[in-house]
């Protein structure tokens, strides 16, 4: 009994032992430190007070507590309205997120889909303000977005204010509107 108690120490040293804290590389290249909370085919329901909650899923999510840091890749999520039908749909390749704010990056393949008003967005780069509900984009990257049953607009340096239901480019390279 008293071996078996010493092996299971000894192999446990060791597995902490074998395990650092070194800086790594993620799989887009970029030197980041050890995750503290690494999942993998995850399901996060994100509720607030006086919202209906998002409900994520993400091939793997990475939890930095330090920096309140979070690192999703192979994201979809989706809100539903008060009567429980699906209102917002998305994903993304990948998001950054802080985990105290919700401020988020997005990036590669962004799909977003607001169900009831017939309003989608697609973009490579987006960012989430979520104290002032902005999604922009940078004054170089291309946005397209599609409303109102086939009137669409594609352009660079996007701003929607989700608050006011204003949406802006700073150049407009493309679009029609019909009435």
């Amino acid at each position: 009994m008293v071996n078996r108690s010493i092996l299971g120490m000894v192999l446990a040293l060791l597995f902490l032992v074998s395990c650092s804290a070194e800086q790594g590389t993620t799989a887009y290249g970029q030197i980041d430190a050890k995750a503290d909370i690494q999942l993998s085919n995850a399901t996060y329901i994100l509720g607030r007070a006086k919202e209906s909650p998002i409900t994520i899923q993400a091939a793997s999510i990475s939890i930095y507590l330090k920096t309140d840091q979070a690192l999703l890749e192979g994201i979809t999520f989706e809100q539903k309205d008060s009567q429980g039908s699906v209102d917002l749909t998305g994903s993304a390749q990948r998001a950054t997120v802080n985990t105290k704010t919700y401020d988020a990056q997005l990036q590669g393949d962004i799909k977003i889909s607001k169900v009831g008003e017939d309003f989608s967005i697609e973009a490579e780069n987006l960012v989430w303000e979520n104290e002032s509900q902005i999604l922009k984009s940078d004054i170089d990257s291309a946005v397209f977005i599609s409303f109102d049953k086939g009137n669409s607009l594609s352009g660079n340096g996007f701003t929607g204010n989700l608050k006011e239901g204003t949406y802006e480019f700073s150049s407009i390279e493309e679009g029609v509107l019909r009435q």
